[in-house]
């Protein structure tokens, strides 16, 4: 008797997995718990995987005007089968592999909560500083360390000020050609 159980527990579990159901914003579709998207006619509708770290594995869907959205695939399955699912959050991937949509993977998050989840870390310490524009000592904040070298990763040529002021002032030098 407990084997029966034990097979049918499993093939509950894995039917349940492939229980699709329509996504709230886009009627024409559903989703299954994996991620595979359906359009109202039963057909896949195509998957677009990317092999690297700035984007998520997205779909192209029609809203009930026609309009034309590219969505992430963990934000519909959140959309779909997570009630805390709200407009604006943040869908954060817990194991952090932005491949993995399993909805038992995925979490619903603020912005400010999820940016401390992946960015919270003790590479970066405050350090005391002093502007590059002013000359006066300010704390330089792990975060701001964080982002100053996130930007110099994407191309971004940034100088370390004590304030919006100053680098305004800085810009504004550069722009006139006096730097």
């Amino acid at each position: 008797m407990d084997e029966w159980y034990k097979f049918f527990k499993l093939a509950f579990a894995v039917s349940s997995l492939y229980e699709t159901r329509t996504i709230p914003k886009y009627p024409r579709y559903s989703i299954d718990r994996l991620g595979n998207v359906y359009d109202s006619n039963g057909d896949s509708v195509k998957i677009y995987h990317y092999n690297d770290d700035e984007h998520y594995d997205s779909v192209y869907l029609k809203d009930d005007d026609g309009k034309p959205h590219v969505v992430g695939i963990h934000v519909l399955i959140s959309m779909t089968f997570d009630p805390e699912y709200y407009s604006g959050c943040i869908v954060h991937h817990i194991n952090e592999d932005k491949y993995d949509n399993v909805d038992t993977n995925l979490e619903v998050t603020d912005r400010s909560t999820h940016g401390y989840m992946h960015h919270h870390n003790d590479k970066y310490k405050d350090i005391k500083m002093k502007c590059a524009v002013c000359g006066r000592q300010f704390i330089w904040t792990a975060d701001r360390q964080m982002r100053y070298y996130n930007d110099l990763k994407r191309g971004r040529n940034r100088i370390i000020t004590c304030s919006k002021s100053c680098a305004g002032y800085y810009a504004r030098l550069k722009q006139l050609g006096e730097i």
